[in-house]
């Protein structure tokens, strides 16, 4: 299912050594524990209906929080004994994953936590991958940072595609960014851990996509990339800076359906953009 707010298109960027990944048709994937933000270690979901499913056969809660204030609702503690009530008599014997209901209250916790998570993680069969998007092709700070400088491209793909669709866990999720990590059952969080970020990082305005090791290819040890095919591929932008043999080189590698444009500034100093077309 997803979110209202989706966008129709999402972009990766990319400098210019990414271009193997559009000639591959091969985006590749981070796992959470390279992640540089130590919110990313923890998130409280709040849409129950997007993540309604289970996670590894295990049964998944959701604690719901108050649109007024952005935290749980008063009662979760109490919603969460009785879904854990319900979810040991519905599997027995089977290890539960939410077992805790102490809050994180500082760093030096959410560092235990992630230590947690990646030793869970080494023992888990199929790691979990995160591939990161935005929804924005026109942020200058995020061409400079991602882009070489203005020199690379961002690829636009169609949210509708069978690179977030052929999997119910690829359908792209958004970020959220605050100023204090949330609270909440740590074993829940962990689930959530890619979807927190710091108020810093606004301007990026990321979605991330969650896969596991099995549903990606592993092209060298512990590298594993998420093939789309050209369908998915809505648009390629070069950016401002970008050499015509670049552009070049976009134009060749680009599928016959994807339109290829040019990045440039406009009047009012704003990124702008215009399509390409040569014979």
């Amino acid at each position: 299912m997803s979110s209202s707010d989706e966008p129709p298109i999402f972009y990766k960027y990319y400098p210019i050594g990414g271009l193997v990944a559009l000639q591959s048709r091969c985006l590749k994937c981070t796992r959470p524990e390279e992640f540089s933000d130590v919110f990313e270690a923890f998130h409280i979901d709040t849409d129950p209906e997007i993540f309604a499913g289970n996670v590894l056969g295990d049964p998944l809660y959701h604690i719901v929080a108050d649109p007024r204030t952005g935290l749980p609702n008063a009662d979760w503690r109490s919603k969460f004994r009785e879904w854990l009530h319900l979810s040991v008599q519905n599997y027995p014997g089977f290890r539960l994953l939410a077992t805790s209901l102490d809050p994180v209250r500082n760093e030096d916790e959410l560092k235990i936590i992630r230590e947690g998570m990646q030793a869970y993680d080494d023992q888990n069969p199929h790691p979990i991958f995160v591939l990161s998007l935005t929804e924005s092709w026109s942020s200058a700070t995020m061409w400079d940072t991602y882009a070489g400088g203005h020199t690379g491209f961002t690829m636009g793909f169609r949210s509708e595609g069978t690179l977030f669709t052929s999997h119910e866990w690829g359908r792209p999720r958004k970020i959220f960014y605050q100023d204090e990590p949330s609270s909440g059952p740590s074993e829940v969080a962990k689930w959530r851990r890619w979807l927190i970020k710091k108020t810093d990082y606004q301007h990026e305005k990321e979605w991330r996509s969650l896969f596991f090791s099995s549903h990606l290819e592993e092209v060298a040890s512990n590298l594993f990339t998420r093939k789309f095919v050209d369908e998915d591929l809505v648009e390629i932008i070069a950016g401002v800076n970008a050499s015509p043999e670049f552009v070049d080189a976009l134009l060749a590698s680009k599928p016959t359906g994807a339109t290829l444009y040019q990045a440039e500034v406009s009047a009012d100093g704003n990124i702008a953009r215009k399509p390409i077309h040569r014979d």
